[in-house]
């Protein structure tokens, strides 16, 4: 997260919480299959996002605004939405 919000693209292995957080616009998740082939698909991105800076610049973009989906203010408001619902529900 701390990454995403300074705007960086992120490469993860997804798997557990790492892979929840990242999405094809904010960087890339690569399936933790092997040590190997994690390690090349890691090289591999890393080279892809050196040879493309204007796909670094969109992913920034995206990543800082994926972050604060998660900011504390953004949940709350996402839980009184949720209470709301539920309330408006009620016979």
């Amino acid at each position: 997260m701390e990454a995403m919000a300074s705007g960086l693209p992120c490469i993860v292995a997804d798997h557990a919480g790492l892979g929840e957080y990242v999405t094809e616009e904010t960087g890339f998740k690569i399936r933790p299959i092997s040590r190997e082939y994690l390690v090349n698909e890691l090289a591999e991105k890393i080279g892809f996002l050196f040879e493309n800076r204007e796909l670094i610049c969109r992913m920034a973009e995206k990543a800082i605004e994926r972050v604060k989906e998660f900011e504390w203010g953004a949940k709350a408001d996402r839980m009184i939405e949720i209470y709301e619902e539920m309330v408006s529900e009620q016979p």
